[in-house]
């Protein structure tokens, strides 16, 4: 596992609770986690500000709950430490998984760049366009995807992607 950094200087911009940045600041790239992720301060400040504001539908996360008894689901998040939309939502999906109720579902970080690269993890044959990704996968096969803002509420989405079979 590699991580790779560039120190150049940000600039934030916020617009109605969207975050903008105008340039890279310690960009993490490559197969990543929580942990490392956290190390990323301007990062984690407001993945923990948006972890912490996210009010869970707990009814849907119960559903959530349900349809995953008995399935194994492995979710590849593709994100970018410098992208708002991964800032915003990274923090939405995983409060939803720690939420679960004896899940056996594993996700896997993978930061990338402004141009979608991942370092030394070559991430091509995942056609990323847009960040986050969030993919999800049951038997090595693909459910569906969640790109950048998901349709209605995470919740929401979820179930629809886990109900794809």
């Amino acid at each position: 596992m590699s991580i790779h950094y560039s120190g150049k200087t940000q600039t934030v911009v916020m617009t109605n609770n969207h975050t903008t940045c105008t340039e890279d600041t310690n960009m993490i790239t490559g197969k990543t986690n929580l942990e490392q992720l956290s190390q990323n301060v301007e990062f984690w400040s407001e993945y923990l500000i948006h972890y912490a504001s996210y009010n869970l539908d707990k009814e849907k996360v119960e559903n959530i709950s349900t349809r995953l008894d008995n399935r194994i689901i492995h979710i590849v998040a593709v994100l970018g430490t410098w992208c708002g939309d991964t800032k915003e939502q990274l923090p939405v999906l995983q409060k939803i998984l720690d939420n679960l109720s004896d899940n056996n579902i594993s996700i896997e970080y993978i930061g990338v760049n402004r141009d979608k690269l991942a370092g030394e993890t070559d991430i091509s044959s995942l056609g990323i366009i847009f960040v986050p990704t969030f993919i999800f996968y049951e038997d090595n096969k693909e459910l569906g995807r969640i790109v950048e803002i998901p349709e209605g509420t995470m919740e929401e989405h979820i179930y629809e992607v886990i109900n794809n079979k």
